[in-house]
């Protein structure tokens, strides 16, 4: 009798320590640390470098929610709490957010919080022709950037307790041959919406001039004289090419100057749904090479 009772606790004992030891291993197994992105790029970008070094402890996570003309937004007052308090942070250069500055000065406040900055040098400029910080701030439409800020943020994240990530390749020349080559047998004006494809369109074409951006990518930037001007100069030729990007906002009177001859590629520059690098540029490949071969 004695002997079935101390049987009976010591087996309810043994399940008792394996369920502790169970808790245990299945916390420090699954543990993640949670990172907060202030654009939805940088998340692909990030977790990008995760998926690819097979990280499992750490989760991405999207603060900021863009709805219409991403030049036109201003976060809530609830996300701005949120991206201020957030243990860890990644942020772009402050062309894409300008209202990041005031979000950096209050987080510098407190010394726990952890911060991955990708932000662009006056050396970025020179591999784009007529490139400004904010057309480049487009980071997922210039490859040359993009690999530059994925090693930044490798880096960032080795500074950070990952020691053990890998700096892989970058390919970053295929898609822009293809776009030169693409782009070498159209001799017509390009008309794009805004200046964030501008550069990367001029340096790869031999007809640079012909590159022509309606308005600029800064905040609240609107179209100014001089882009009518040289729009009017464009219209003087028979057919022109517009590149009309969802959720850039453009005056109906502009949109009005789209006569039948002309040729519409329908592009999306701000799509920031999970997908592959580059993949805006490879429809707007596809797209030109598919006009040329009309």
């Amino acid at each position: 009798m004695k002997f079935s009772i101390f049987y009976g606790r010591l087996k309810i004992m043994f399940k008792f320590i394996i369920a502790t030891l169970f808790m245990t291993f299945s916390l420090s197994t699954f543990a993640r640390t949670s990172w907060y992105c202030a654009h939805p790029e940088l998340c692909n970008l990030f977790q990008e470098i995760i998926d690819e070094n097979h990280i499992q402890d750490i989760e991405i996570h999207n603060v900021v929610q863009l709805f219409g003309d991403p030049h036109e937004y201003e976060p809530t007052s609830d996300e701005i709490k949120n991206l201020i308090k957030v243990n860890n942070l990644i942020i772009g250069p402050k062309e894409l957010n300008p209202w990041c500055s005031k979000i950096n000065y209050q987080r510098i406040k407190n010394k726990s919080y952890k911060q991955i900055e990708l932000n662009l040098s006056a050396e970025d400029l020179k591999l784009y022709k007529n490139a400004t910080k904010e057309s480049l701030s487009h980071f997922w439409l210039y490859p040359k950037i993009y690999c530059k800020f994925k090693n930044d943020a490798i880096v960032g994240l080795m500074s950070n307790g990952y020691s053990n990530l890998k700096q892989r390749s970058c390919v970053n020349t295929d898609i822009e041959n293809k776009l030169k080559i693409a782009l070498s047998k159209i001799n017509l004006p390009i008309i794009v919406t805004h200046d964030a494809l501008s550069p990367l369109l001029k340096t790869l074409s031999p007809y640079s001039d012909n590159i022509i951006s309606l308005r600029g990518s800064g905040h609240h930037e609107e179209i100014n004289s001089s882009s009518i001007k040289i729009l009017y100069r464009a219209l003087n030729k028979e057919k022109v090419i517009w590149i009309k990007e969802k959720n850039i906002s453009i005056p109906s009177n502009i949109l009005n100057k789209i006569r039948s001859s002309d040729v519409i590629i329908e592009l999306d520059t701000s799509l920031t749904r999970r997908q592959s690098p580059f993949n805006v540029l490879n429809e707007l490949e596809d797209k030109l090479t598919m006009l040329v071969n009309k």
